[in-house]
């Protein structure tokens, strides 16, 4: 099984968009949704509440997470499924789309994550290369990335138990993320079908 875990803290307005995306995309496969919200205010958490009451395939969840990969190890700990699709709250997938990431990881084998195709207003992003300097650059046709932009990827519930997010990184914790699954032999793969709107 798979589902769709949505990690979020303070945009309702962000994840209805973001809801609504993954509705249509129930019509070519059907996938239960987790929305992990971490928003502290009691009304900021009935408004989250409200936009989840009007999609029967959201499951909400709440959490005292002071950063996303608090909000992602919540929600691959809540999650049921085997198979896990992030997607940040304000990122709006194409319909077809987690039917192209599953279809992508089921024809490889062995540890592995694919990132999905990521649309910033005027380009679309994929997978990294970090650079000897530190910075990262876009991987080139059939060069092995460092690792993918945390906003739209699918991966293993039991590879997000054993290499949880790391808690103490507060920024580019996708970099580090990368890093510490390459070094426990986990493949990143990317499908370029995979397509999402960054709002």
């Amino acid at each position: 099984g798979l589902a769709v875990v949505i990690p979020t803290r303070n945009r309702p307005d962000k994840l209805r968009g973001c809801l609504a995306a993954l509705s249509e995309a129930q019509n070519n496969l059907a996938f239960p949704v987790y929305v992990c919200d971490s928003s502290p205010d009691a009304a900021m958490r009935e408004r989250v509440s409200a936009v989840c009451r009007a999609y029967p395939m959201t499951r909400l969840h709440f959490h005292d997470g002071k950063n996303v990969a608090a909000a992602r190890n919540f929600c691959a700990a809540v999650a049921e499924e085997p198979l896990l699709v992030n997607v940040d709250d304000d990122v709006n997938v194409h319909p077809d789309a987690i039917g192209a990431l599953y279809q992508r990881y089921t024809s490889l084998s062995g540890w592995r994550v694919v990132g999905g195709s990521i649309f910033w207003g005027t380009f679309w992003e994929g997978p990294k290369v970090v650079r000897r300097i530190g910075y990262a650059r876009s991987a080139l046709s059939g060069e092995k990335p460092s690792f993918l932009i945390g906003a739209f990827f699918l991966y293993p519930k039991r590879l997000a138990e054993l290499c949880p997010w790391n808690e103490r990184i507060r920024y580019a914790d996708d970099i580090f993320m990368g890093a510490l699954w390459r070094s426990h032999g986990v493949s990143i793969a990317y499908e370029p079908a995979a397509r999402a709107v960054h709002d």
